[in-house]
Order: C-alpha cells, then structure tokens, then sequence
C-alpha cells in the first residue's frame, strides 16, 4: 500500500538542497594507494525541505504524519522540484523528526530533512546529446529559425 502526503497540502518550496549519501567503501591498503569500490548499485539521497503551512494545513500535516506515516517513519509519495521539474518522489523523514517554526506572516515554516528512495535523473540519451559537440552550430541555427523566421505563435 503506498502512501500519499494529502493533496491538500502545498509541495515544500523549490528552495531546498540535496546530498548524494556516499555509496563507496575506501580500504586503506598497507602499500600503495587506497582502493575505492563501490558497495552498492543504488545510490542513495537526502534533501532538506520546508514547507510553508498555515495553522489548518499544519494540524493536518502533523495528522498525515501519527495516522498515516507513523510518525514519518514509513514512505510516502508527494510532489518535489529535483532541478528540472516537480515530479513524485517517495520519501520518508529522517528519525521521524521536523523543525516547526511559527513566522511573521502567520503560518508555519516546517523544514525536515527526508530520505529519497531515488532521485530521478534524465535518460542516457539526453546526457548524452548535450555532451555531443556542435561543430556545424545547429543550436544556433535552430535559434535563429525559430526566433527571427518562423511567424510568433498567435
């Protein structure tokens, strides 16, 4: 059964930081340099959010979190900005814990830091074609054509 953060509740804001956890084990070695492997294929992430929640929004958060994610314990989906838009992510709090504090304007700045089961990262195709060269300047042909030529869309 997965769980859902209400959809009456806001997404956190897009101002928040991710950190890649290591997934490399380092073996100090008795001559030589020290050897580096990874320990998993999974790598793991963690963000810090906030929330900006009025007074109901807050009750309701904190009841989604006892009721339905025991105490932020277990995985639940809700929307997130990752850089390049607001997808699904499932995520759980770190040791069930958040910081709420009460704001000048009257509503609640909730900030936790949360697991990220994964992190969704572009397809290979797309890292890929930015990596490529341009040498004939299409991107800047493609700018051009679509910019100065083709008629404004109306």
């Amino acid at each position: 059964c997965v769980i859902k953060f209400p959809a009456m509740l806001p997404a956190p804001s897009q101002e928040f930081s991710i950190t890649p956890d290591t997934n490399m084990v380092r073996t100090n070695m008795e001559s030589g340099r020290t050897r580096q492997r990874k320990k998993n294929t999974q790598r793991f992430y963690s963000a810090q959010v906030t929330w900006q929640f009025d007074d109901m929004e807050f009750s309701a958060f904190k009841g989604f979190l006892y009721y339905e994610a025991q105490d932020g314990a277990s995985w639940f989906e809700a929307n997130l900005f990752t850089g390049e838009s607001v997808t699904v992510h499932k995520m759980r709090l770190v040791n069930g814990q958040y910081t709420a504090s009460y704001t000048t304007w009257g509503g609640w700045a909730v900030s936790a830091t949360v697991d990220l089961e994964r992190l969704y990262l572009p397809e290979p195709e797309v890292y890929y074609w930015l990596q490529m060269p341009d040498p004939l300047g299409i991107k800047n042909i493609l700018e051009y054509a679509v910019n100065k030529i083709l008629p404004p869309l109306a």
